[in-house]
This record gives structure tokens, sequence and C-alpha cells, in this order.
């Protein structure tokens, strides 16, 4: 599984984009995936944020795939919030995309998101 890391400010709208990619890493096309879903939850406690688990986001949702395997996802200001106030700096979330093509063939990539909390700026 690969990993990326975004940073967001708290109650903001934000653009994760990224590649989708085969277990050989090449890029996969909107017209293969048969699912695309993606979950957000807080690092921390696992708490699942506004709904999203296993959300589908193969072109619906905010989720948009090219047939180059470029990925763009919508996080709109309700997505990024801080779920604990205490923290000081930065809040970890984890974005989950899991996806599937072919005859038992699947990938996930997991996103770690900084939230910014702007109220607890050091």
């Amino acid at each position: 599984m690969s990993e990326d890391t975004f940073h967001v400010d708290e109650n903001c709208s934000a653009v994760y984009r990224g590649l989708l990619t085969d277990e050989y890493k090449l890029p996969l096309s909107s017209s293969l995936l048969l699912t695309l879903t993606a979950t957000l939850y807080d690092s921390a406690s696992g708490s699942i944020i506004n709904g999203w688990n296993k959300k589908n986001v193969l072109n619906t949702n905010g989720g948009t795939l090219d047939e180059n395997g470029n990925f763009e996802l919508l996080l709109t200001a309700t997505e990024n919030v801080v779920v604990n106030q205490s923290i000081v700096g930065g809040e970890k979330h984890v974005l989950l995309l899991e996806w599937t093509w072919g005859v038992n063939r699947s990938g996930k990539k997991r996103v770690i998101i900084v939230v910014n909390n702007l109220a607890k700026v050091p």
C-alpha cells in the first residue's frame, strides 16, 4: 500500500491529487475500475469523519479519475474539521482509498491529511 501526506487548514476546502496504479505501478484508468471508495477517519480515535465510510468516489461525490490514472478528490470544509480541539498544531486524519478492477485485483492508498488547528497555532 502506498502513502502520501497532504496538509490543509481546518474548516477549509482542498483538493487531493494522486495517481492510482496497479500492482506493477502502472496507472489505472477510470474505464478499468469496478469500484473506488474513500474512508476518512481521525488517526488517533479512529472516528469516521462526516460519514465517509467506504464512500463511492469513482467519478462521483467529489472524486474524479481520468484515463491516465490521475485522481482528484474535493474535500470540503466539513471534511477538514479538527476532531480534538486540544490538539496543538496539526491533527492527523487518514484518507483510505480502495479500488478493484479485473478479476480479484485490488489496490489501496493511504493519505495522511494533517489538518492544521488554527485555533491552537503555536
